[in-house]
């Protein structure tokens, strides 16, 4: 079978979730072993805060929504 693709299965709710709160996770270490003031922090800390955002809407939206 040439040419076949399977198709993707798009993430849940849950794996979107749990990969925010792993970019999160990941980007507070990156913070923390940068020095203080730098470039390579300030970039870490807002990433951080942009996946911990996202894992709170997704949160949210997960309250409302049963896969």
């Amino acid at each position: 079978m040439t040419g076949h693709t399977s198709p993707r299965r798009r993430p849940t709710l849950a794996n979107q979730i749990a990969w925010a709160r792993g970019q999160a996770t990941q980007q507070a270490r990156l913070a923390a072993r940068a020095t203080d003031n730098s470039a390579t922090r300030q970039r870490a800390l807002i990433a951080k805060a942009m996946a911990e955002a996202t894992a709170r809407s997704l949160l949210t939206l997960q309250s409302g929504h049963r896969e």
